[in-house]
């Protein structure tokens, strides 16, 4: 393939690459207006400037809005036609064919619901309707159904005038009652008009169905041609000790508003021809399947398949697809076929998790016949693609599988394999630890790299290594090991362990050196001379956070400890959210580190149980049930609690450690200060970055000071570096507008 060079077209911004016959058009946003050209930069037409526009899925119409006039562009006829010239317009929005337009229009204080049709030219308008029932619309949303027969909207009540009581005496008094559905948020606001999800046909003259109440709202807004879920609004956090607040689903009839299935679990999705409701017990491995019309309830299991979900369906639902934690499996939802293994096993007995490859979405239709999958190796976390053959049980075919990263489910993931339009020829990115992500051209026998971007080239940059080593039960864990890549095994290496949870399935993936508002910057610590170490923290066994934390990370210092070229008196820790909890456990109960540094963790788990987040979030359920998932209350087992709350053994801390936390992280804030302050009476050395921020740093200047004092920090006491002022003399509140403290001090440890 030769890749001509690039041309620069015009001077504005591509919104857009318009299929056409002979050659590509353009859609340019330029100083001229909107503009159409050809792929070489010819002028094909000027829609003048607008003040607004939306193009279609198919790109093949554009809505226009200029001043007060509507107008409709026809691409492939360059045919511009007026919809309205009086009013004012909003929420410009295409049908799923790309063949009509919803908009609402304000005319005179009376807002319309517009739908134009693109075929008949015709525009249905509703608003009286609405009026008659004491309603208006809502906020600016439009969303049509799937086969845009109808079109969903919000409303809300008209404002009314609220009246004080005669004998109200003060505003100043938030009332806490053992009754409330939730706590007070202790903050006086303007009461806001509430919206409701609402759906109304387009080819009748039916009145509209309010689809929200109160108590209950939409699971997904604009879902299905027949039925909606909803689920009722309730105190989720606290329904697990209050059977009365739990979360459940309703299935709605669009039609007539009428509940036809009550009490469904709040896990329910629809599938895509409606004609089942599925939900799943991850406890359990159960798939749970409800035909609407006949009422029957079905339920299959997958044995040791972790938890199972629904990733696609045939055609008219009469069959489904589902992954387990290896392999892919069809199911009958009705129960008369039994379930087959499609992958025929493959992935359990290889260690090989498989997913549909490409852009399919959950309960997405799926075709018979041979379909792509990604796959994961869970043992050397290689990635690749298998082909797998629907009507048939054999083996999936590997097409490749090699150590980079192509597609997998991780935050800030590569962008999915896509299939060419006319050939059998796919493009994907890949990228390692050590290379940048790049543009592969395949046809899944043969695959060749069309790009050469390298940006990490001129910078000693790092390497990747999976490492395995065994926790005190004997049971294996893996870490990912980060070299620099002039790694010399004859040198002595100060090493960092950064620490989430579960991280090795990122052993491929290419880490920017990009300043970071609250986890280690890996490739600028690897670049300046340390090791980085990332071990698995499986926390497995409810309420022991602490054993398991300690366990994974010591386990893989000792291991790596025993390698001449690791420094093992300059260790240092560091994480952030719940890896600056696990930091604080670790410095609570281990004293081989050399430095550490924590950032937005908890320190308390017992005050943090009585305090509350967000306003009004009882912490209670994280402790008992979330992330903690202690599966115990404080009273049931308070040792338990006393064992997970490092602050209480901060007599025992040796290790040095800096805290980093936003004052408007709410209660991560006050755990931050609880264990400063134990640390300061008992004069541990320590140290507290505030931020007037929230639970991750977003100012660039806020981000940018707090990772040269991170590095400062760690430079001083793995390093051997001289430490800088704000460490040895700090900087006082009536000093910290004038003086950094970034400075350092001549005097070398």
């Amino acid at each position: 393939m030769k890749l001509k060079k690039a041309k620069k077209i015009g001077d504005g911004s591509i919104v857009s690459l318009i299929p056409h016959d002979r050659t590509d058009w353009l859609l340019i946003q330029s100083k001229k207006g909107l503009i159409l050209t050809d792929i070489e930069g010819k002028l094909i037409k000027n829609l003048g400037s607008q003040d607004n526009f939306k193009l279609n899925e198919q790109k093949t119409a554009i809505a226009l809005l200029k001043s007060d006039t509507l107008s409709f562009f026809i691409i492939p006829k360059l045919k511009l036609e007026v919809i309205s010239i009086c009013g004012k317009y909003s929420a410009l929005t295409f049908s799923h064919d790309g063949r009509k337009l919803g908009y609402f229009r304000d005319m005179d204080k009376n807002t319309q619901l517009c739908v134009y049709d693109m075929d008949s030219t015709a525009v249905l308008t509703t608003s009286d309707r609405l009026m008659s029932k004491g309603m208006q619309f809502g906020d600016d949303i439009l969303s049509f159904s799937p086969e845009d027969n109808f079109i969903y909207f919000y409303i809300k009540s008209q404002s009314k005038v609220r009246h004080r009581d005669a004998d109200l005496i003060t505003t100043d008094v938030t009332i806490w009652s053992y009754k409330d559905v939730r706590l007070p948020s202790g903050k006086i606001e303007n009461p806001k008009d509430q919206v409701f999800a609402a759906v109304i046909p387009i080819t009748s003259n039916s009145p509209f169905v309010q689809l929200e109440t109160e108590s209950s709202k939409l699971k997904s807004f604009g879902s299905g041609n027949k039925y909606v879920l909803t689920r009722n609004v309730v105190n989720q956090a606290e329904s697990y000790y209050r059977p009365e607040l739990r979360e459940f689903c309703q299935l709605i009839d669009i039609s007539s508003g009428k509940i036809i299935r009550d009490s469904l679990d709040f896990s329910a999705t629809l599938s895509p021809s409606e004609r089942f409701i599925t939900w799943s017990n991850a406890t359990t491995g159960k798939l749970f399947f409800y035909e609407i019309t006949s009422k029957k309830l079905c339920t299959n299991a997958i044995a040791d398949g972790g938890n199972p979900y629904v990733a696609g369906w045939e055609s008219n639902d009469d069959m489904c697809y589902v992954f387990d934690k290896y392999d892919l499996w069809r199911f009958d939802p009705k129960g008369n076929v039994k379930a087959t293994n499609v992958t025929n096993g493959y992935g359990r007995k290889n260690g090989i998790s498989f997913n549909f490859a490409g852009e399919i979405s959950l309960n997405a239709v799926v075709d018979r016949g041979k379909r792509l999958l990604s796959a994961v190796d869970t043992e050397t976390m290689a990635n690749g693609y298998f082909v797998v053959d629907l009507n048939h049980l054999v083996n999936p075919h590997e097409c490749f599988m090699d150590a980079r990263l192509y597609e997998l489910n991780i935050v800030g993931a590569p962008p999915v394999i896509r299939k060419a339009k006319h050939a059998d020829k796919f493009v994907m990115t890949g990228q390692t630890a050590s290379e940048a992500p790049n543009l592969f051209v395949t046809d899944l026998k043969w695959r060749k790299q069309v790009s050469t971007v390298a940006p990490q080239k001129p910078y000693n940059w790092l390497k990747s290594e999976l490492i395995n080593y065994s926790l005190n039960n004997g049971k294996n864990n893996k870490a990912i090991l980060y070299k620099p890549e002039n790694f010399d095994a004859q040198k002595k290496y100060p090493i960092i362990f950064y620490y989430y949870q579960g991280l090795s399935s990122e052993l491929n993936r290419f880490r920017s050196p990009q300043l970071l508002g609250g986890i280690i910057n890996i490739p600028w610590f690897v670049s300046n001379g340390y090791l980085v170490c990332v071990p698995d923290i499986i926390n497995d066994k409810p309420g022991y956070i602490t054993e398991t934390t300690v366990d994974a990370v010591v386990s893989a210092a000792k291991f790596l400890m025993k390698y001449p070229w690791v420094n093992s008196q300059k260790m240092g820790i560091q994480g952030h959210s719940f890896g600056g909890y696990e930091t604080n456990i670790l410095v609570a109960n281990t004293n081989i580190f050399a430095a550490a540094q924590a950032s937005a963790g908890f320190s308390n788990a017992i005050s943090d149980f009585g305090d509350v987040r967000f306003g009004n979030a009882p912490m209670s359920q994280h402790w008992e049930k979330g992330q903690m998932n202690f599966q115990v209350s404080l009273w049931d087992n308070p040792e338990l609690y006393v064992n997970n709350s490092p602050v209480l053994k901060a007599d025992k801390i040796t290790t040095p450690l800096l805290l980093e936390y936003g004052i408007y992280d709410e209660n991560l804030f006050r755990q931050g200060r609880e264990m400063f302050n134990a640390l300061r009476r008992l004069q541990k050395p320590a140290w507290l970055l505030q931020y007037t921020e929230n639970h991750i740093l977003q100012k660039q200047e806020n981000i940018l000071d707090y990772n040269i004092r991170q590095q400062q920090f760690f430079n001083h006491y793995l390093k051997g570096d001289p430490a800088p002022v704000w460490m040895t003399n700090g900087v006082s509140d009536g000093d910290r507008e004038f003086i950094s403290g970034l400075k350092y001090e001549t005097i070398k440890r």
